[in-house]
């Protein structure tokens, strides 16, 4: 139930990053983003009195984990400006198509079987759909290639914490990837952008912080505990739902078009992560039980 209500606020995400972008451009509303995030998750660990000192051995992983996140984030960002968010919430959620991928590669407990590579090329079907259709949208096509060039990013960042999780506490691999990315954010900005995009109004502030208190903070939060103690590909399985979420979310609250391709590359998506990332009786165990 709660990586089912994870994969509804996810849907939800980009979404409220196209609110947004309406006011603030791609990199500083990352900053933004995750300086709500990141204030939030500092409080509940000072509240808790969770120790967020990192030690000299965890710098680096630490910085590797960082680069990754502003890498993915920002480029993200910049794929929602460009394109629709219901074609986003379907190229972006295919992420557990590369976590899988990866995991073969990276993971002893992670092998990429028959029933995995099919469940690969229904998601590619999906890929192909959504890309087929050609809309009438100024660099629609960069946004798609950035939105899964995120995606790709994401499926490395989710391998990497699932390593360094095991001897890192997880409220400090968020805490640091906000302390140490939300400057590169806001300096990117700063070389980058132009400043505002709109004028700031009510639905604009509600979704940054959507994005910052509820996305960043609590669901990156949960995720990385999560992925800590269950096997990833089992975690990920139930993220099948997350575009169908923010397609359904997207033509909701945005208004935009629902086409034949976009729905079919919708349920291709869906059907093939449920297929790649189908939970194994024997990975199912928390982490305690896979080292027994």
């Amino acid at each position: 139930m709660l990586v089912l209500l994870l994969c509804l606020l996810w849907g939800g995400n980009i979404v409220s990053i196209k609110v947004a972008l309406a006011a603030l451009p791609p990199l500083a509303l990352a900053g933004l983003r995750f300086l709500f995030g990141g204030g939030a998750l500092l409080c509940w660990a000072l509240g808790q009195r969770v120790p967020i000192r990192i030690t000299r051995q965890e710098l680096i992983p630490h910085l590797i984990n960082t680069l990754l996140f502003v890498l993915q984030i920002g480029i993200m960002n910049i794929g929602v400006f460009y394109t629709l968010a219901t074609r986003a919430s379907v190229l972006f959620y295919v992420y557990p198509f590369f976590v899988a991928l990866l995991a073969h590669y990276f993971l002893h407990t992670e092998q990429l079987t028959l029933r995995k590579t099919g469940g690969m090329l229904l998601a590619f079907g999906g890929i192909v759909a959504v890309f087929s259709e050609k809309l009438q949208m100024s660099g629609v096509m960069l946004g798609d290639g950035a939105i899964l060039l995120s995606a790709f990013l994401l499926g490395a960042q989710t391998i990497y914490i699932t390593r360094i999780a095991r001897t890192i506490a997880p409220i400090r691999i968020v805490l640091w990837q906000c302390f140490l990315g939300v400057p590169l954010f806001f300096l990117l900005s700063l070389w980058w952008e132009n400043g505002p995009t709109g004028p700031f109004s009510w639905p604009v502030l509600l979704a940054i912080l959507y994005q910052g208190l509820i996305v960043a903070g609590f669901c990156y939060l949960t995720w990385t505990v999560l992925i800590r103690d269950y096997a990833p590909s089992w975690v990920s399985s139930f993220f099948m739902s997350t575009p169908l979420f923010g397609v359904a979310l997207g033509a909701l609250l945005l208004g935009e078009p629902l086409s034949r391709n976009l729905l079919l590359g919708a349920v291709l998506v869906a059907t093939g992560l449920y297929v790649i990332t189908r939970p194994e009786r024997q990975k199912r165990g928390v982490l305690a039980q896979q080292k027994e």
